[in-house]
C-alpha cells in the first residue's frame, strides 16, 4: 500500500524543510521520510499505472516526476525526482485513467522572460494553466503547452485546476485577484475555456 504525505514542518522533521513526502507501506502505522527537496512541495498526485507508480510533485522549482521501480522502497534521491516544468507550481492535476496528461499551473513571476518589443522592454507572459500529454515521458518545458496564460487571457493572478471524474474531458478553472473570481470550464480537454460565473470580491 502506497501512501503518501505533503505536510509542513511536523513529525519531529528539520525545521528548515519547507515540505516533503512521507511514504507508509503499512495502511499508516508507520512513516518514512520518501523525499524532501529543498524548495518545498505545493501538490502532490500518485497515479499507479501497471505493476508501477508515478507521482507528481508540484515544487517551487517546477513540477517533479518520480517512477516507482521498488514499491516497498522507503526512500528516494534527488536523481530521481527530475523537473519536467519550470517554475513555482502552485496547483497540479492528473487525468484519472492516463498519467500522461497533466495539467499544472505557475505562479505569476514565475516564467515572465523580458523581450524587446522594438520600443519598449516588456515580459513575455508564460505563467498560467498548462498542459501536456506525455507526462510519463516529459523531460522539459517544450513537451507542456500553455492553455491559458496570466494578463494576456486570464486577467488572474491566482488559479486552481480540476478535472470532472466521471468526464474527464471537463476541465474546471478557478482564478481570482483583487476584482473577483471567474469559473471557467472547459469541454475539450483545455483546448479552449468558456467562463460560465463571475464573483465580485463582494456582494
Amino acid at each position: 500500500v502506497w501512501q503518501y504525505l505533503t505536510a509542513p514542518v511536523a513529525f519531529g522533521l528539520p525545521k528548515p524543510i519547507t515540505g516533503y513526502i512521507l511514504k507508509s507501506i503499512d495502511g499508516g502505522q508507520h512513516w518514512s521520510l520518501f523525499a524532501h527537496p529543498a524548495d518545498g512541495y505545493s501538490k502532490l498526485v500518485v497515479r499507479r499505472f501497471g505493476s508501477q507508480g508515478v507521482i507528481y510533485a508540484g515544487s517551487n522549482s517546477g513540477v517533479r516526476r518520480y517512477k516507482s521501480k521498488d514499491p516497498f522502497a522507503l526512500t528516494s534521491v534527488e536523481s530521481e525526482w527530475p523537473v519536467i516544468l519550470t517554475g513555482a507550481i502552485a496547483d497540479l492535476v492528473v487525468h484519472p485513467t492516463d498519467p500522461n496528461i497533466v495539467f499544472a499551473v505557475r505562479w505569476v513571476g514565475s516564467g515572465t522572460t523580458p523581450i524587446f518589443d522594438g520600443l519598449f522592454v516588456q515580459n513575455l507572459v508564460l505563467d498560467g494553466l498548462y498542459r501536456t500529454t506525455v507526462g510519463l515521458t516529459a523531460t522539459d518545458n517544450t513537451d507542456w503547452s500553455l492553455r491559458l496564460g496570466f494578463w494576456n487571457q486570464v486577467a488572474g493572478r491566482t488559479m486552481f485546476v480540476d478535472l470532472f471524474p466521471a468526464n474527464p474531458k471537463k476541465v474546471y478553472l478557478l482564478t481570482w485577484n483583487k476584482d473577483g473570481a471567474e469559473l471557467r470550464i472547459s469541454e475539450n480537454l483545455g483546448d479552449s475555456f468558456d467562463t460560465v460565473n463571475q464573483f465580485p470580491t463582494q456582494f
